[in-house]
């Protein structure tokens, strides 16, 4: 469940006993008040930044939907940005926007979320936003049928994804006979059948304050709060009555009556569409749901003793295997229990089957568990990514070791790691106010305040005999479901017979307070030889984010060894060779050094991470920790740098998931575009290499290639920023520790640019076409680089002029946006959008209508003030994680710009007018030199 963890709540029944957590500024309880009409007001204080979340969320799903209504809800959360009584079309986002807030809604099973993340200043706007949405959407039947191909376009987006694919297919076959089978966003013939009365009689049934729970988190004064939202929501009225829902027996819940397809492969019958791209589908969630027996009452389907498995050939260059069987929905006591299982089994790289499959016999690309807990019932999920050509090993493999799974496999070691990082998850979500407010409304919505100190001691309590219960109750060969997405030509063994076999099923079935990186606390030191050291406290919470990044990185490389770099930053964290006089390393009993499963383990039992990654000039690591904890992780660090032992079978292994990784992001086709845009762009530059390299290459690379470039990259200068809760003098001591550079700085020329304009990339088998139109701009350094900020943020955004045009006059496409990119020698900006192949002549020419009217026109004053106010908006938002603002200090001091670089360029945009905005698209956006990339199906 490491999935839904994130949306939990830890209000202080999780303690630390150590120095820093003592030293954590307690938050001020949560108010609760429930009005007069039902609706709970959750008002939490949180004075770390300039900022408030909101979220309005509302006890209707997809499972609260007759069948005639598939897909209603999800309808319906797309129909409040159409217009409200108080804000015609457009305006709902534009208001939110202009004043810097963010705007957003998510439809789930068992609920619905509305949200706005605001400038504090703001707050009220973003409330009387919520509500406007909820209670007055406009429902134009001409809105509404424009807005149907939107959506139908979203569910073929959804098609094309294998992962979304695939969970899809588990999902309708695992709960199979319940609300949860079907797909969040609905079905061809019902998102087209659905009339602007149909939505509004939905919502006459289910939206009810007594099942709503607005949240308010962040720098307001609560009783301000409380009183806006008694004026804003207490005269509504509830007109029907609120019945709890009835949990699901999972235990009756058997696979499907097995057929046959494929010449004797099993299948598990007709699949459901994909679910909606907003779904949470790692929702935990529990409490009233109004009783609708046409949609929620359905008995399980007839059950019958046998695993279904289902093979689907596809346009996929891997297999992608998922496994299940139906679960304790949340408000069960096994949930917590069942998280620690799925932790162990699947949970991160010290868990059984990565260290089996993936490490050890390296059959497969990934593999992960999760344990999804929805109102009702629940979900194990365990999915896998490999080469058809080890399908059949290791289905084989993993049959067995099912059948014969024990509680003795996991030591009592393994189940404290997996307890604590369970743990870790749920207090990190607290980092930042989003965060925040999605666990506390979550938690409240569903399960009272009191439901996560439940959660935690169930958590707690699990022992080796819980995991044999469990083992024993849940993972049954009757209960399984099994679904492949292959690729087409590829041999595809009997997946049915070999499980069989192994674990036959029974022949019965039954059931046995401060501002966050303020200015005036940063220091930048110069320790000397090319190192600099960047100190940004932090006091919220007890953690600590480091970011190391070197010059160098792809910079490094000649043409023909693209992808070496990224092999090498993979490599460089897979084990250590011993430093027996590291004063560090033995203080943390390392000495010895570590391999890689041994490495694993060092962090997880941390609740900490050490990564890697090389970029066009860079190369970085990153530690991420509990503070108490900093001292180990700095000798770890010490140890990678000075000693990285890349081991024969270590580097051969990465370059397998490399390789892999080039495969499955093709797959992929946003995957694929991206992949090939800057070799089609930069041509024989650095900016044009393959980050990951081209598979036939990487496959030549050896041991000797990877410490080579690693002796290079390590003697080049380096940035390390620290942000968060720490000792400073031992963190300097600590840096300075760490190895001085004595190479100068890697640097590039500027690129040439291709002369050739278009590329067309396919992907066979899939419904949409995706086009991006790519204008060549400005260095980062550049004058205009406010400006084109600014045009990106006016250009992009549910209220920006290609998704008003393009989407919601058109309805060409889901996806509408603008992106911008700029770095030391070049800059581009692209617009993109996702369509049907038979649109992109249209969408062509609605990107060009919108470039003419920037030439022709100035932008009226709210489009200005709508993009400089979400500029702030998004630079605030962006800045709350400790990791996300120690990565910026590094890398914007590697390569030479101020601290204040990003909001310099914020405050710049600011200042800027309708005019030179207008000279701006003139000077860039000319569709004559636009390069064109196209993925076509």
């Amino acid at each position: 469940m490491r999935t839904i963890l994130t949306l939990f709540l830890l209000l202080g029944a999780l303690t630390m006993p150590t120095a820093a957590t003592a030293a954590t500024p307690a938050a001020p309880a949560p108010q609760l008040t429930r009005l007069s009409n039902g609706l709970t007001v959750l008002i939490q204080p949180d004075e770390r930044f300039p900022l408030a979340s909101l979220r309005l969320y509302v006890h209707a799903g997809s499972t609260y939907e007759t069948p005639r209504e598939a897909g209603i809800s999800h309808v319906l959360e797309h129909m409040v940005f159409k217009g409200t009584e108080n804000r015609p079309k457009g305006a709902v986002a534009r208001d939110v926007e202009r004043a810097g807030g963010y705007l957003n809604a998510a439809t789930s099973f068992d609920y619905t979320v509305y949200l706005t993340d605001m400038p504090a200043a703001q707050w009220k706007l973003g409330m009387e936003v919520l509500k406007d949405m909820a209670f007055h959407p406009t429902l134009d039947p001409a809105e509404l049928e424009s807005e149907k191909d939107v959506i139908l376009a979203e569910l073929q987006r959804g098609e094309d994804s294998p992962d979304n694919r695939l969970f899809q297919h588990m999902q309708a076959l695992t709960l199979n006979g319940t609300p949860y089978a079907s797909p969040i966003i609905g079905l061809r013939e019902t998102i087209k059948s659905f009339t602007a009365d149909d939505i509004r009689d939905y919502i006459r049934r289910h939206y009810q304050p007594q099942s709503m729970l607005l949240a308010v988190v962040g720098n307001v004064n609560p009783a301000e709060a409380l009183a806006e939202a008694q004026r804003l929501f207490g005269d509504l009225k509830n007109d029907a009555s609120v019945t709890p829902p009835a949990p699901i027996d999972a235990e009756k819940l058997l696979a499907q009556p097995l057929t046959l397809i494929d010449g004797g492969k099993a299948d598990g019958g007709k699949a459901a569409a994909p679910a909606s791209a907003k779904s949470e589908k790692a929702a935990k969630p529990a409490k009233t749901e109004k009783a609708d027996k046409s949609a929620t009452g359905a008995a399980p389907a007839p059950a019958s003793p046998v695993p279904t498995v289902k093979i689907e050939p596809g346009p996929w260059n891997k297999v992608y295997l998922g496994i299940s069987f139906p679960a304790p929905g949340f408000g069960d006591v096994q949930s917590p229990q069942l998280d620690v299982l799925a932790h162990l089994l699947g949970g991160d790289r010290t868990s059984l089957l990565y260290r089996t499959y993936k490490y050890e016999k390296q059959l497969v690309d990934s593999i992960s568990m999760s344990n999804y807990s929805f109102e009702r019932v629940g979900m194990l999920y365990l999915t896998a990514e490999l080469d058809a050509d080890k399908l059949d090993a290791f289905w084989t493999a993993l049959t067995v070791d099912l059948a014969s799974l024990s509680a003795s496999r996991f030591t009592a070691e393994d189940i404290e790691r997996a307890k604590l990082n369970l743990e870790d998850d749920m207090f990190r979500a607290k980092e930042t106010l989003p965060g925040l407010a999605s666990k506390l409304g979550y938690f409240q919505f569903f399960t009272g305040l009191q439901g996560e100190t439940n959660y935690l001691r169930g958590l707690h309590d699990v022992t080796p005999a819980t995991l044999q219960d469990l083992i024993s109750r849940w993972l049954r060969p009757e209960r399984l479901s099994v679904v492949a997405l292959t690729p087409e030509k590829s041999q595809t063994p009997d997946l049915a017979a070999t499980l069989a076999k192994a674990w036959p099923a029974p022949a019965r079935a039954g059931s046995d307070a401060a501002s966050a990186a303020v200015a005036d606390k940063t220091e930048v030191i110069d320790l000397g030889k090319g190192r600099t050291l960047i100190l940004m406290p932090d006091a919220t919470l007890p953690y600590t984010a480091v970011d190391m990044v070197f010059s160098g990185g792809n910079a490094l490389l000649p043409a023909d060894r693209q992808g070496l770099a990224s092999l090498a930053a993979s490599a460089l964290v897979k084990g250590t060779l011993p430093t027996p006089q590291a004063a560090g390393a033995k203080a943390a009993g390392i000495a010895d050094g570590l391999d890689a499963p041994s490495m694993e383990a060092y962090q997880s039992d941390r609740a900490a991470s050490l990564g890697a990654s090389a970029g066009r000039q860079t190369f970085s690591l990153a530690l991420r920790q509990p503070s108490r904890f900093n001292d180990d992780m700095f000798a770890l660090l010490g140890q990678v740098l000075t000693a990285p032992a890349f081991a024969d079978a270590e580097v051969a292994r990465e370059r397998v998931n490399q390789v892999a990784a080039i495969k499955a992001r093709e797959d992929q086709p946003m995957g694929l575009a991206f992949r090939h845009l800057t070799p089609f762009l930069f041509p024989g530059h650095t900016y044009g290499y393959y980050h990951l390299g081209m598979p036939e290459a990487v496959q030549q690379f050896g041991v000797a290639d990877v410490r080579g470039f690693w002796a290079q990259q390590v003697r080049q200068p380096w940035v390390m920023a620290v942000c968060g809760q720490y000792d400073r003098e031992a963190v300097i001591r600590h840096a300075k520790e760490l190895p001085a550079p004595d190479a100068k700085p890697a640097s590039l020329s500027a690129p040439d640019w291709n002369k050739d304009k278009g590329l067309d990339l396919h992907l066979p088998g899939r419904n949409q076409a995706h086009l991006m139109l790519v204008f060549p701009t400005a260095p980062l350094k550049s004058d205009d680089t406010p400006g084109l900020e600014l045009m990106q943020a006016i250009l992009s955004g549910q209220s920006g002029l290609l998704f008003r045009d393009l989407r919601d006059e058109q309805g060409l496409g889901y996806t509408v946006t603008a992106m911008n990119w700029q770095s030391e020698k070049a800059g581009f900006m692209i617009f993109y959008i996702g369509t049907e192949p038979g649109k992109l002549e249209q969408a062509t020419q609605g990107f060009k209508d919108v470039i003419a009217r920037l030439h022709a026109d100035r932008l009226p004053d709210d489009e200005l003030r709508r993009g400089k106010n979400q500029l702030e908006g998004d630079y605030y938002r962006e800045h709350q994680r400790l990791g996300s603002r120690s990565s910026e200090a590094a890398v914007l001091t590697s390569q030479g710009y101020p601290l204040a670089f990003n909001k310099q360029v914020v405050d710049k945009a600011a200042k800027l007018d309708a005019e030179a905005l207008r000279a701006l698209a003139r000077k860039y956006l000319k569709v004559e030199g636009a390069y064109t990339v196209r993925v076509l199906p």
